[in-house]
């Protein structure tokens, strides 16, 4: 049974980002006009929702331990937050932070894909062509970088 334990948990992270990246798609490449707006179906809005919620949970939690434990491995070897005087003095990223990591970057990459979608039909005074989850993450990108560069801020004036 222990070693179904972790099939089973990366099958479930599997499908759950899976879903989200298909329910990005989704609302960028194909919602549909209903009461002069665009949507997708509601299931697939309210996973989509969730699990951004769950990867931006995940993005503040790398962070925060960047910033709580600067000789984390997150910190010396990715973030660049305190750097080690050779390579091999970096603690090796552990199998939990490279998933972190992965996931950090799929939400990434939908972020900035939901806002160039948006700015491109804002462009074209398009709004109401656009899904509101685009809208939505669109602007959670703007607020990830206000957000980042107060961290990078924050760590620069501390030092």
């Amino acid at each position: 049974m222990k070693q179904l334990n972790p099939i089973i948990g990366w099958l479930l992270l599997v499908i759950a980002l899976g879903l989200y990246c298909y329910g990005i798609y989704w609302a960028i490449f194909l919602a549909y006009q209903q009461d002069n707006k665009m949507v997708i179906p509601e299931p697939l809005d309210y996973i989509t929702v969730t699990l951004g919620a769950i990867l931006l949970t995940n993005l503040g939690a790398v962070l925060g331990i960047s910033i709580t434990n600067k000789n984390s491995a997150l910190a010396t070897r990715v973030l660049m937050l305190t750097p080690a005087k050779r390579k091999e003095d970096a603690a090796p990223l552990e199998q939990r932070e490279v998933v972190q990591l992965v996931a950090v970057v799929i939400y990434l990459i939908s972020l900035v894909a939901c806002f160039f979608a948006w700015l491109s039909h804002s462009l074209k005074h398009e709004e109401n062509q656009v899904a509101e989850i685009v809208i939505q993450n669109g602007k959670s990108l703007i607020g990830v970088i206000a957000a980042y560069l107060a961290f990078v801020l924050g760590v620069k004036s501390n030092n």
